[in-house]
């Protein structure tokens, strides 16, 4: 694993506003669709200690509070997540699906990717992800074999762009990058 510590924007205290506007923000002019996070802003209450479910059906279950107990999307992009995060970087082996939920929570990207046979498009992807990490920005690269094979998936919260690996660009994954690393920020990190 490659890991880089940056040094976060903003400082703590939150940015609600912003956050809300960010999590709900449809427009279809940004990269990856939108995912509705189910109504549920996140805060201590949707931290998990275990796995959570991908949802089976078309809706998504809640609890009593009304907050989601499994994830809308394959991978997901909001919902209960751990307590701690991990740390920004490239990982060779998959990480926690719920670590991975509080990155994004915190402003992260991720990508993910399931393939046997792309060496080339994961060493491709690889250089392109530590530039960003070198420029301390918000990314984590993981393999995820719950996810069908030769399929690469771009997360972001409430963000998601999945397609096969003979679709994968360069400027796709820049694009979606740049237009939600840190968007999506509501505890100011």
């Amino acid at each position: 694993m490659i890991a880089i510590a940056a040094i976060r924007a903003g400082g703590g205290g939150s940015n609600d506003s912003a956050a809300a506007a960010a999590e709900q923000d449809r427009d279809p002019n940004l990269p990856g669709q939108w995912v509705d996070p189910g109504g549920v802003y996140p805060d201590t209450g949707d931290h998990v200690d275990g796995p959570v479910p991908l949802c089976q059906e078309t809706t998504t279950p809640v609890n009593a509070e009304g907050r989601p107990t499994c994830y809308s999307s394959n991978p997901p992009t909001s919902g209960p997540h751990s307590p701690s995060e991990a740390r920004w970087g490239i990982y060779a082996e998959p990480v926690p699906k719920e670590q991975l939920v509080h990155n994004m929570e915190h402003g992260g990207t991720v990508i993910w990717y399931n393939c046997s046979d792309c060496d080339e498009l994961v060493a491709g992807i690889r250089e392109v992800a530590e530039g960003y990490l070198t420029d301390g920005r918000d990314v984590i690269m993981t393999p995820y074999p719950d996810m069908e094979e030769n399929t690469v998936a771009l997360t972001a919260w409430s963000r998601l762009d999945k397609f096969s690996v003979l679709d994968y660009s360069e400027q796709r994954l820049r694009r979606f990058i740049e237009a939600h690393e840190r968007r999506f920020n509501p505890e100011g990190f």
